[in-house]
């Protein structure tokens, strides 16, 4: 029985590496051939002490002691471009998630070609009692950006 846990956490794992890598081949290609809305160059990268979504807690209030940073392009953001802004409490981060797993889903529907995008208008929050809410009334990265 040990040996077939082994073998099917195994198997597991292995489909869920591949199923990753596909979806991020998929994101690439996607974003390769994207520019329908015009080109958005990134200025830097949002960094985490959390390499996976699992784990993360979904406020930041719940892990006080965790930091996360926000390293910007030297080649594309000069440092005078800070000037002034230790006057101000907060800054507006303006963000695309990149790393979408749900990236498929752009892709146009056979059964319903008149369709564009396919991201469901309802999801269910893990800590939502099971009560369904709209897409953007959620923190969820799996969404259109």
């Amino acid at each position: 029985l040990e040996k077939e846990i082994k073998r099917l956490k195994n198997k597991v794992e292995i489909e869920s590496k591949g199923r990753i890598n596909a979806e991020k081949a998929l994101r690439s290609r996607f974003l390769e051939n994207t520019n329908s809305i015009g080109y958005i160059r990134p200025i830097g990268k949002v960094s985490s002490c959390f390499p996976q979504r699992f784990g993360t807690p979904r406020q930041g209030l719940l892990a006080p002691n965790t930091r996360g940073s926000i390293q910007l392009d030297p080649s594309v953001v000069g440092v005078k471009s800070f000037d002034g802004l230790e006057g101000f409490s907060h800054v507006w981060v303006i963000f695309v998630f990149h790393e979408n797993t749900n990236m498929h889903r752009f892709a146009k529907n056979p059964q319903k070609p008149e369709v564009d995008c396919v991201f469901p208008s309802f999801v269910k929050p893990p800590q939502g009692g099971g009560m369904r809410v709209g897409l953007f009334a959620t923190r969820t990265p799996h969404r259109p950006n």
